[in-house]
């Protein structure tokens, strides 16, 4: 989850605008809220359009606009001309919410809505896969300086959850009332955007307090433990590292051949498993005289295959999210095993994967929803693991389902595609293995 701090320039200085935001923008922090008022929805008038338009020539911030004003979809377009990267509109000035979403969406830019403190949440029962962020107001809107509303925290709990039993990735905003004393509360409910304005905004901004405080704590990726193992299948080396780049890895855990693969590449691991009747003498002695690494050597009569160990010790470093490479290849045995072996991070609550070039597999036992931008590839197939998974109903695809009974390796689900922006799988009971392929 993506942790971020949307100062709100309403509490800025308007005489030194360009100051403040730059103030800010040193800090690392990358987003910077806009609140829209209209004197209508709600007693206050801000700033217009114009103003918008002369800060984005000297911000690269992600801009976050609120409009808190009626009837919102008239002015959808100018907002996204102005610069804004996201728009979030009120669920209770917009009486056609779906079309105005689907606007924002088709110009190009992220679709939120915001509800006020007593709206409840049965407003969002068919939007919610529809929008990127949600946000909560925590205050009454309208005015800066006011009280956080306590019963707000558990408003912010109940949306998570709602988020997660859908199996979304929507972003959660908060705003009102955000301060050092409340922010522990709200992060900890599942927000995952705050909306500061007094507490960062301030007449000297450069001898701010909390900024950087409040930046270094919201600012960037979540505290999640990423593993990633690095087995003894088939690996394409360009696709690996590549992949290897893109995140920041807590655990780097060589598998009996996959040390190979590290000393090949240069790759230090964090922990090296195996019986190494793979992995050759050369590597296990380098590691073992050069560094400090901690090697688990196993006796090659075990029950348990190296991957098996290697993921096991990831779960019980305390990883939130495995990836698995070289976990597929000739052996497809071991293919086989290393997607049961998937099992053991699910019954933990771990999202676990298998991933080469072509494939990224992974189980799920509830729903879950795939942005079409963020698939691996091209094809969506899905098959029953360990028994039948009962009312597979699968929307925003070519080959839609209605509440079918998908059993075992049933190959009706192969080669499905994304139609929409987002897939929803949706089933009431069993354990789904959900490939995305490539060619």
């Amino acid at each position: 989850m993506k942790y971020e701090l949307s100062p709100s320039i309403l509490s800025a200085d308007f005489a030194r605008l360009g100051e403040e935001i730059k103030a800010v923008e040193q800090t690392g922090v990358n987003y910077l809220h806009i609140d829209v008022m209209d004197g209508m929805f709600v007693p206050s008038i801000s700033f217009g359009f114009p103003i918008i338009k002369s800060i984005r020539k000297m911000s690269n911030m992600v801009f976050d606009v609120h409009l808190m004003v009626e009837q919102p979809e008239r002015y959808i377009e100018e907002t996204a001309a102005s610069g804004a990267d996201i728009i979030t509109i009120h669920a209770e000035a917009c009486k056609h919410p779906d079309r105005a979403i689907e606007q924002i969406h088709q110009l190009g830019k992220k679709a939120g809505i915001a509800l006020n403190p007593s709206t409840s949440l049965h407003e969002l029962d068919y939007l919610l896969e529809k929008v990127d962020m949600v946000l909560l107001m925590t205050v009454n809107p309208g005015f800066g300086n006011q009280k956080y509303i306590p019963y707000c925290t558990g408003k912010v709990k109940e949306l998570r959850t709602m988020i997660e039993e859908r199996g979304l990735q929507t972003d959660i905003e908060v705003d009102g009332g955000i301060n050092a004393a409340t922010i522990d509360a709200v992060l900890e409910a599942g927000a995952n955007i705050l909306v500061a304005g007094s507490a960062v905004f301030g007449k000297e901004t450069a001898k701010m307090q909390k900024i950087p405080e409040t930046a270094g704590r919201l600012s960037g990726e979540s505290q999640m433990k990423r593993a990633v193992i690095i087995s003894g299948g088939k690996i394409q080396t360009d696709f690996a590292l590549a992949f290897l780049r893109t995140q920041t890895w807590d655990y780097v855990i060589g598998a009996d051949k996959g040390v190979i693969f590290c000393h090949k590449n240069q790759i230090m691991p964090t922990h090296i498993v195996g019986d190494f009747d793979s992995a050759g003498e050369t590597e296990y002695e380098y590691f073992q005289k050069n560094t400090d690494v901690p090697i688990k050597r196993l006796n090659p009569v075990k029950d348990y295959t190296d991957t098996d160990v290697a993921l096991r010790l990831a779960l019980e470093l305390g990883a939130e999210e495995i990836t698995i490479l070289g976990g597929t290849g000739a052996r497809i045995d071991h293919t086989a095993a290393n997607v049961r072996i998937l099992f053991l991070a699910l019954q933990k609550g771990v999202r676990a994967y298998l991933l080469d070039e072509h494939n990224k597999m992974w189980l799920t036992d509830h729903a879950v929803s795939i942005k079409k931008e963020e698939q691996f590839g091209k094809y969506l197939s899905l098959f029953g693991m360990g028994g039948a998974v009962k009312n597979l109903t699968l929307q925003g695809v070519f080959y839609p389902l209605d509440h079918y009974l998908l059993e075992g390796m049933d190959p009706l689900c192969v080669s499905n595609e994304i139609t929409e922006e987002a897939c929803r799988i949706n089933f009431s009971e069993g354990v789904l293995l959900v490939i995305e392929s490539k060619d």
